[in-house]
């Protein structure tokens, strides 16, 4: 869902839908229907990514499965945030922590919420959270994320004034993804 060809995540994600749609398998189909709106959402294609979200949403709902409720409410919040409605982008993002499962999803979920609190402008919020998030990505050894989480904290520092380590911090978020 996030290698950088969205277009054919959309396909593929499509298919997976398709073939899912008449089997019992209905959490893998929620699954299915969250990488079209991740995909979606990549190329901001905005409409088609909340139509496919609320289709992820409404069976993790009806499933009651932990991880597609907190995938959905992260990339509810994530999408929303990118529309610039930080208000119910962090909204969703703090259920999507709530009901995270297990220790990476959320990290996964601390991250984004993060980054919604970075995209309303409260820097101090975002920077806890996006610490939180890297440094945890940092102790799983999954260097993608961490280097994601940490060009956002970059971010938030820039937005909260302290360019000297917003710059710092995006070297180290450069190093990161390079390694990665």
């Amino acid at each position: 869902a996030l290698a950088g060809q969205a277009i054919e995540g959309i396909a593929q994600g499509r298919q997976a839908v398709e073939l899912l749609e008449g089997t019992e398998e209905r959490s893998w189909l929620g699954h299915a229907h969250w990488v079209v709106a991740l995909n979606y959402l990549q190329i901001s294609s905005f409409e088609p990514a909340l139509e496919a979200l609320a289709k992820a949403d409404a069976i993790a709902e009806v499933t009651g499965d932990p991880r597609l409720q907190t995938v959905a409410a992260w990339c509810a919040g994530t999408l929303h945030a990118v529309m610039g409605n930080a208000e119910a982008g962090v909204a969703a993002c703090r259920r999507a922590v709530e009901c995270a499962p297990d220790p990476l999803n959320r990290a996964v979920a601390t991250g984004w919420l993060g980054y919604a609190h970075m995209e309303s402008g409260d820097a101090a919020q975002a920077i806890s959270l996006l610490e939180r998030a890297a440094g945890q990505f940092g102790r799983f050894g999954y260097r993608p994320l961490q280097a994601w989480f940490t060009a956002f904290l970059a971010e938030a520092y820039r937005i909260g004034g302290q360019l000297d380590v917003a710059r710092e911090v995006a070297t180290k978020a450069l190093q990161i993804a390079t390694d990665s």
